[in-house]
């Protein structure tokens, strides 16, 4: 099951318990992939639920007003978007797979690679405990203070360095 297929596979879950949340989808989608997407969002039971936003010029705020943000993709090469929801004070749940291991890390609640059904769990625990979502949120904005600049620049220079000795 892809990621867009999971999250709506969440969203559905979550709208027949009676939860009142909607799922928001930002982000360009390739010309190739809008009819797919919007397909898969046909063929949801909540597809009202759903918007594909394209596009966001102003992610913060959109971050800011989520109860909680999905990371439903199968493979990231580092996975920005859960850095920034974190840092916007949103708890994360994802995947636990590629980077997302160790970007997510203990700031986020990680489940089994495409486990739409532990994905649900883990967003229904959040959104039925408010002390439980205040305390991944903490965890989140302490967890993304370990992403600096200064740290990657170091990084990236131990490994030059380790490079041009070799």
């Amino acid at each position: 099951m892809g990621s867009s297929a999971v999250g709506f596979a969440v969203l559905d879950a979550l709208a027949d318990a009676g939860y009142p949340h909607e799922l928001k989808v930002a982000g360009r989608v390739h010309g190739w992939a809008r009819q797919d997407l919007a397909a898969l969002r046909a063929a949801a039971r909540h597809p009202e639920r759903i918007h594909l936003l394209d596009y966001v010029p102003d992610l913060v705020s959109l971050y800011q007003r989520a109860d909680v943000f999905l990371m439903a993709s199968r493979y990231e090469g580092f996975g920005l978007t859960a850095l920034e929801a974190m840092a916007c004070g949103v708890p994360v749940v994802a995947f636990d797979n590629s980077s997302i291991t160790e970007v997510v890390g203990g700031g986020g609640v990680l489940v089994p690679d495409g486990d739409a059904v532990a994905m649900t769990r883990a967003v229904r625990r959040l959104l039925d405990n408010p002390l439980l979502a205040a305390e991944q949120k903490e965890a989140g904005l302490r967890h993304v203070g370990r992403f600096t600049w200064q740290r990657t620049a170091a990084v990236h220079a131990e490994v030059y360095s380790m490079v041009a000795q070799a």
